[in-house]
């Protein structure tokens, strides 16, 4: 089943003013869960500063868990991954008190 990468860092945590936080817009599709998980853990390796170790297995969803959210230490920088499965979840969108999962 397709899955969608987001990740991004969010407004409180950027070091000048700004409207919003960052973030990977719509998201990056995977033809697979597998797939998506994998990129996911990459980008946490980068984007979590390798706080620890982040394996795909984190980032590994199903029909019964169809997102996962994980935050560094500091809710500095987040990343979701969501099964694509036809069911409306909306986008993410990294707020910290939207949060869901994680550390």
């Amino acid at each position: 089943m397709k899955a969608i990468v987001e990740f991004g860092i969010p407004k409180s945590a950027l070091r000048h003013p700004a409207p919003c936080g960052l973030d990977s817009g719509s998201g990056i599709p995977f033809d697979s869960a597998a797939l998506a998980a994998k990129a996911a853990a990459k980008i946490a390796h980068v984007l979590m500063k390798r706080e620890e170790a982040y394996l795909p297995e984190r980032f590994r969803v199903s029909r019964t868990q169809p997102r996962v959210t994980l935050w560094n230490r500091n809710r500095s920088a987040w990343i979701c991954v969501s099964l694509l499965d036809g069911n409306p979840r909306g986008s993410f969108g990294g707020s910290p008190e939207a949060r869901q999962g994680g550390h």
